[in-house]
C-alpha cells in the first residue's frame, strides 16, 4: 500500500513536500539531504556552484547540487542564462517576463530589457543584418522609452562601414561568449540574490578578505597590491619587517657639522640635506649606492628646512629661529634663483609649495604666516589650530624641533626623527610604533621618506651624519658613500 505525500509550491517556484524534503533545482528525482542545512551553509555551497560553475565543472557543480539538495539559482533564472549564452534574444525575453514578479523594482524590467535588445540589435549589426537591426530598434528599444541618450547612440551604430569601427563606437567585445557574458552580469545584478547570485560572487568575498588583511597588516608596503593571484588563501596575509626600512644601508658624511633636514624629491631620483654648516647637497639616488651631485653653499645661519618645487626644478631653502630670509635655487643648473625677505624682525623657518608651482607659503615661529604669489607679492594668513585625531607614542622631543613624515605606500606610515637618537616608524593607524631604528649617536632631526620607492627612508641627525634606510637583506653590511 503507497502512502500519498502533499506537494506545495512556493511563490519562487522551489518545490518542496509536507514531509520536510527539499527538492534540487526543481527536478523530483533529486535525492533527500542528509542533514539540514542552515542558511549560512546553504549560502556557502551555493557560492562554491557559481565558482565550479565559472571554471566549467558543470558535472561537479550538478553533483554539488545534487547532494546538498541545494539550488544553485531559480529554475526561471538558469532558463534565462541559457538562453542569453545561446543568443536565443526571443526566448530570454520571454522568460524574462517570469521573472518579472521576482524582480524587486518594476523599473528594473525595463532596464533589463533595454540591455537584452541591445545585445540583440549590435549582434544583427554584426551579421549585416540592418533590416532585422533597424526592426528591433524602432519596435522594440525605443517604446522602452528607456536611456534616449543610448537610443540615438545606437541609432548611429547603422551608419558603421565595418565591424571594426562598430566595436570601437559601440564599446563591445562583438558577438560571442564573451559580451554575451559581460551582459549576463549587467542582467544578474537587477535580480534578487535569492534567484540568482551576484557575478563572481565568492571571488569578491575573497578579494575583500585580501583586501582587510592588507589593511591590518602592519607592515604592508609593497607597489604590488594584493590580489587572489599573488597571495596564498591558505594562510592569512602578513608581511614581515625584510620588507620595510629598517636597516641602514648607507651613511652620507660629507656635511661638517650638525645636518638639520633632509628631503626626497618629487620623482625619488634626488635627495637634498641641508646642515648647520650652511650647505646643501644634492645627491643622485639613481645608482645602487647615493652619490654626491651638486653642493649649494653660502646660507649663512644654516639650512633648517628644504621644499622641492612641483617639478623639482626649484629648491627652497629656510633658516633657523634667527634667519629672516629664505633662498630659492635652481638645483637643474645650481643658480640662485632669489633672496626674499620681508621684515628683518621675522623668523622664517618653514615652507610649502603650491600644488601649481606658482606660488609657495611660508612662517615661523614667531607668528608670521606668508603666500608669496609669482605676480602678487605677499599674503598675511592667520590659522587656527585643527581637530587632533591621534597621538603617536613612543619618541623623545624637548627642546628641539623634529620635521616628520609620511610614507609608504599610500602614505600609511608615519617616520619621525626622537631626541634619543632613534628613528621611530608607526601605521597611522596605530598609536604604537611598529618599528624603531637605530644607529644615529646624536639627536635625529629630520626624516624623508621616498615617494618613488616606498621602502626607502632618509634620516639626518646632530651627529653630521644621513642616513639611507632599506629593506633587511641578508649578508648586507653598512656602507659609507661619498
Amino acid at each position: 500500500m503507497h502512502r500519498s505525500k502533499r506537494t506545495s509550491t512556493r511563490e519562487d517556484g522551489e518545490a518542496s513536500t509536507s514531509n520536510g524534503e527539499h527538492i534540487a533545482n526543481g527536478d523530483s528525482k533529486s535525492p533527500l539531504k542528509k542533514k539540514l542545512l542552515s542558511r549560512v551553509e546553504e549560502d556557502v555551497v551555493r557560492l562554491v556552484g557559481q565558482y565550479l560553475q565559472g571554471l566549467g565543472l558543470d558535472q561537479s557543480v550538478e553533483a554539488l547540487m545534487t547532494e546538498s539538495g541545494c539550488r544553485l539559482e531559480h529554475p526561471s533564472a538558469a532558463k534565462f542564462r541559457q538562453s542569453v549564452m545561446v543568443g536565443d534574444w526571443n526566448k530570454a525575453d520571454g522568460i524574462l517576463k517570469e521573472l518579472k514578479k521576482l524582480v524587486e523594482r518594476k523599473e528594473d524590467i525595463s532596464k533589463m530589457r533595454f540591455c537584452l535588445l541591445e545585445q540583440k540589435f549590435l549582434e544583427y549589426l554584426e551579421e549585416n543584418r540592418p533590416i532585422e537591426a533597424l526592426h528591433c530598434l524602432r519596435t522594440e528599444l525605443a517604446p522602452l522609452k528607456y536611456n534616449k541618450e543610448r537610443l540615438h547612440q545606437l541609432s548611429g551604430l547603422i551608419m558603421c562601414s565595418s565591424t571594426e569601427e562598430l566595436y570601437e563606437r559601440a564599446s563591445w567585445n562583438g558577438k560571442g561568449s564573451v559580451s554575451r557574458e559581460k551582459l549576463m552580469d549587467r542582467l544578474q545584478s537587477f535580480l534578487p540574490a535569492s534567484i540568482m547570485l551576484p557575478p563572481h560572487r565568492l571571488h569578491t568575498l575573497l578579494s575583500q578578505a585580501v583586501e582587510l588583511q592588507k589593511e591590518k597588516c602592519p607592515f604592508h608596503n609593497t607597489l604590488k597590491e594584493p590580489d587572489l593571484h599573488s597571495f596564498s588563501l591558505l594562510t592569512d596575509h602578513l608581511c614581515t619587517r625584510k620588507q620595510f626600512p629598517c636597516e641602514a644601508k648607507y651613511t652620507l658624511t660629507d656635511h661638517c657639522d650638525e645636518v638639520w633636514f633632509v628631503k626626497f624629491s618629487h620623482d625619488g631620483k634626488r635627495l637634498a640635506t641641508g646642515a648647520k654648516d650652511g650647505n646643501i647637497i644634492i645627491w643622485d639616488m639613481t645608482e645602487k649606492v647615493p652619490k654626491l651631485s651638486r653642493t649649494l653653499e653660502g646660507h649663512s645661519y644654516g639650512v633648517a628646512f628644504l621644499a622641492w618645487s612641483p617639478d623639482d626644478t626649484y629648491l627652497i631653502a629656510c633658516g633657523p629661529e634667527d634667519c629672516a630670509e629664505l633662498w630659492i635655487w635652481n638645483v637643474e643648473s645650481g643658480d640662485l634663483k632669489c633672496r626674499m625677505s620681508q621684515s628683518p624682525d621675522d623668523s622664517l623657518t618653514c615652507c610649502a609649495w603650491n600644488p601649481d608651482g606658482k606660488r609657495f607659503y611660508t612662517g615661523g615661529t614667531r607668528g608670521q604666516f606668508y603666500q608669496c604669489v609669482s605676480k602678487y607679492g605677499l599674503h598675511l594668513w592667520g590659522l587656527k589650530d585643527k581637530v587632533l585625531e591621534r597621538k603617536y607614542q613612543g619618541l623623545t622631543q624637548g627642546f628641539y624641533t623634529i620635521h616628520s613624515c609620511f610614507g609608504g605606500i599610500n602614505q600609511v606610515f608615519l617616520a619621525s626623527g626622537s631626541e634619543d637618537h632613534n628613528v621611530y616608524l608607526w601605521h597611522i593607524k596605530m598609536q604604537e610604533p611598529i618599528a624603531i631604528l637605530k644607529g644615529h649617536s646624536r639627536t635625529v632631526n629630520c626624516v624623508s621618506w621616498n615617494p618613488s620607492i616606498p621602502s626607502m627612508l632618509a634620516s639626518a641627525s646632530d651627529d653630521g651624519t644621513v642616513k639611507i634606510w632599506g629593506p633587511n637583506e641578508p649578508n648586507e653590511q653598512e656602507s659609507t658613500a661619498v
